[in-house]
């Protein structure tokens, strides 16, 4: 290797040249150094792991706790089961010994880098014979890959596999499914005597005729987007517990066809959601219906006659045993659907002007309301809502087994799209209606909460017996 003759002179433009030569020499000399003592350390690294693993406290757990841990990791991810059978071969061995877990199939192809419908048919294979969970998109059933074209970064192509072939295949192991209308039409004639729990997302062709024959064992059925067909007098219907209903628009042929469905359905019902035109001006009929086992009622009036304080509704419920009624109806009155009233124990709804008639009231729930202008959702006036609240309570008569109120507040969206001097005021104004609350009612906790937890008996905690992924619907289906 080449050396300076006199360090202390100045180089000459060759000898520069020899000393960057020399410098580069020095550097690749370090670096096989570096990758010899890689190359020795790599082998060493995995006998320490391996010596650890032997040692880990997590060998000594039975099989049988194995199994546990592993039937709960779904709720972490719905992959989990493919990334347990990667860990080591006992794992391996455990959770192909699981056919259990392997039987809740979430298939996520919204996302680019991921394309879960290829585990849909190793799922299928491994949780036999055990009943299936199925979960599909809401979108289009496409998937995402790279394309060729170098002008688009990514292009959509079908689904790999014939969906509609598989759930006909194995709908005799399906318990509960989630599909768009328009796979559903592919097999209308095509029975399900197991699925307990249906949730149609996306509009069907052709309205779904759910009879006994066809789903015997039906139980819970989600179909806000999808309209239902009545069948003619004597039909036996599939005996329904939990109901979400889109009611028709009044330009739609048959738009009283969820009327039907609802008379057929009622005296199964034990919780029912309907979201629609519910009230006219003036009304052409009005259908009183009468549900002995109802405990929960959700309305959402979302069409025009919202904005009418003299519409009257088409439909009145009458529901002795109703415990849980939620409503987000602005303009209407509570008792114009229904006056069952003496039993509700929980009640959430942004108008309470009638408050007072709910004598068995022991939680209310204060929610966000629609500003009718955006797509967002508002605190509807903090303050003179809240004054006007206090004015109701100050009463001790006005629901005297009160327990609590929950104030629902969007925290984000006070402070990104109001400023925080509206946050700040939205706070002090809880704070007020609290301390004068407990002067009058010491016994009413106040709270302030970022989400509101579901009302007994409604649909939200009674959707699946799974731990998921049936327990966490994407906003976007309902």
């Amino acid at each position: 290797m080449w050396t300076p003759a006199d360090p202390d002179a100045l180089p000459s433009q060759s000898e520069i040249e020899h000393t960057r030569e020399a410098i580069q020499q020095l550097q690749n000399a370090i670096q096989d150094i570096l990758e010899q003592a890689r190359l020795r350390i790599v082998p060493l690294e995995k006998e320490i792991a391996a010596r650890q693993g032997w040692i880990a406290p997590v060998r000594k757990l039975p099989v049988e706790i194995l199994t546990e841990i592993f039937l709960y990791s779904r709720a972490v991810s719905e992959l989990s089961p493919v990334t347990i059978s990667e860990v080591c071969r006992l794992w391996r061995r455990v959770i192909l010994a699981t056919p259990q877990a392997w039987t809740l199939i979430y298939l996520r192809t919204e996302e680019h880098d991921r394309d879960d419908t290829q585990y849909l048919t190793t799922f299928i294979e491994r949780s036999d014979p055990y009943p299936l969970h199925l979960w599909t998109p809401m979108d289009r059933f496409t998937i995402m890959e790279d394309s060729d074209d170098s002008g688009s970064s990514w292009v959509e192509r079908d689904a790999p596999f014939p969906l509609s072939r598989l759930v006909v295949s194995h709908r005799n192991r399906i318990t509960c499914l989630s599909i768009r209308g328009e796979e559903l039409d592919k097999y209308m004639r095509k029975s399900f005597p197991n699925l307990t729990s249906l949730f149609v997302v996306d509009q069907a062709e052709s309205p779904l005729f759910f009879t006994r024959d066809r789903f015997p064992r039906l139980t819970y059925l989600h179909a806000w987007y999808c309209g239902l067909r009545p069948g003619p007098v004597g039909t036996q219907y599939s005996p329904l517990q939990y109901l979400f209903i889109y009611t028709n628009d009044e330009e739609e042929e048959n738009s009283d066809d969820w009327l039907r469905i609802l008379e057929a359905c009622s005296a199964t019902l034990k919780g029912l959601a309907i979201r629609g035109q519910l009230f006219e001006e003036p009304p052409t009929f009005t259908t009183e219906i009468r549900f002995p086992m109802l405990t929960y009622l959700f309305v959402d009036e979302f069409l025009d006659s919202r904005n009418s304080v003299t519409a009257l509704p088409t439909f009145y419920a009458i529901a002795p045993n109703l415990v849980s009624y939620e409503t987000l109806i602005k303009v209407n009155s509570t008792v114009a659907l229904h006056d069952n009233v003496r039993n509700v124990q929980y009640l959430r709804a942004s108008i309470f002007s009638d408050i007072a008639i709910y004598s068995s009231l022991r939680i209310f729930q204060l929610p966000l309301v629609n500003d009718e202008s955006e797509d967002t959702w508002v605190l509807d006036a903090p303050s003179p809502t809240l004054t006007t609240l206090l004015d109701l309570l100050m009463d001790s008569n006005t629901c005297p087994l009160l327990e609590s109120i929950d104030i629902l507040e969007n925290v984000d969206l006070l402070r990104e799209e109001y400023g925080e001097s509206l946050y700040e005021w939205h706070q002090r104004s809880i704070r007020a209606f609290e301390d004068r609350l407990y002067d009058h009612r010491p016994l009413v906790t106040v709270r302030s909460v970022t989400k509101l937890s579901d009302l007994p008996g409604s649909l939200e905690s009674v959707r699946c017996n799974a731990e998921m992924p049936c327990q966490r619907i994407p906003r976007a289906y309902v």
